[in-house]
């Protein structure tokens, strides 16, 4: 297929960024999506691209090349991106219900580097062993505040409704409604 440039009809460029919107694609977006994960003579897992590669072996390139995006900083969240676009092509074009729940799962959870240091609020010059430290304690804080906020939710749960307090507000709400009528 030609690549689109200025000689191709305006129709059929927004047709097919109109099919691309609705998550279809072609038989080159496929080509790409293989390749992006690596697979084709030239690519890192010297292996064609076929019917025959195994469902299990594509996850693993995907998950592969997840991997490697984490260590490249200036590239690493739009490879992430490209690497689910290709999987979910992939998925698509195999019909892989297996493929497809794995990338609905991961699609929406791309965390660039920059946006985890400021999550925790640190500098991205800490050495690891201090990283590793905050982390462990703004997971300590998170799971202390759920957890005191459950077992006050529970002591609410479980106080019996006094009905002392049950009649005043019976009469306050009583007293509000006649001053609204």
């Amino acid at each position: 297929m030609q690549v689109m440039n200025e000689d191709t009809p305006m129709d059929l460029q927004n047709l097919v960024l109109e099919e691309r919107t609705r998550n279809r694609f072609t038989h080159d977006d496929l080509l790409k999506a293989a390749s992006t994960l690596g697979f084709g003579h030239d690519g890192p897992l010297r292996v064609d691209f076929d019917e025959s590669v195994e469902e299990d072996f594509i996850i693993s390139a995907w998950r592969d090349g997840i991997r490697r995006s984490w260590k490249d900083e200036t590239n690493g969240s739009a490879t992430r991106r490209e690497l689910n676009d290709a999987l979910r092509v992939i998925a698509d074009a195999r019909e892989s219900i297996e493929m497809h729940r794995i990338w609905e799962h991961e699609k929406g959870s791309i965390m660039t580097v920059d946006t985890a240091y400021s999550t925790l609020g640190v500098s991205k010059e800490m050495d690891e062993n201090t990283l590793i430290t905050v982390f462990d304690m703004r997971v300590s804080e998170v799971l202390s505040r759920f957890f005191s906020d459950y077992s006050h939710f529970q002591r609410l749960k479980n106080r019996p409704i006094r009905s002392t307090n049950c009649a005043r507000r019976c009469r306050l709400s009583q007293k509000l409604h006649k001053a609204n009528v």
